[in-house]
């Protein structure tokens, strides 16, 4: 057992019921998130959905956006080191609005820790790399 918990340690996994549940509800989000594009496709394809699929792509949206206000479930929709601006533009995405940056970075500040690191290869100025905190 204290071999399995060295090696936990030493790889940085963490093992909680509240990282599952933060896990499980990523895993629904990209779900949704992947409901909605398809849905998406699906609308400029034709405008009548079969059955009862736009009253469920409308849920859809409403719990994912219910979800990315009150869960961190945005982390999951990205890779592990990511740029503000990329989780601004989930946050964007999902809620359907534009966002004032210096306002969504305060809101954020408290949710991501500065990796060091810095985007490469832009053509543009390079931009700080970001994780979640654990």
């Amino acid at each position: 057992m204290s071999k399995l918990k060295e090696f936990l340690v030493r790889k940085d996994i963490v093992i909680s019921p509240q990282r599952y549940l933060i896990d499980a509800l990523g895993a629904m989000a990209q779900g949704l998130f992947a409901s909605l594009l398809i849905g998406t496709i699906i609308k400029t394809e034709s405008d009548d959905l079969a059955f009862d699929h736009e009253l469920i792509l409308a849920d859809a949206i409403v719990q994912l956006r219910k979800w990315i206000t009150e869960t961190h479930i945005a982390f999951r929709l990205l890779p592990e080191k990511f740029t503000l601006r990329e989780l601004q533009q989930i946050h964007e995405t999902v809620l359907d609005t534009k966002l004032l940056v210096p306002a969504f970075r305060r809101k954020v500040a408290d949710l991501v820790e500065d990796t060091g690191e810095m985007t490469g290869d832009a053509g543009h100025r390079p931009a700080k790399l970001y994780r979640e905190k654990r």
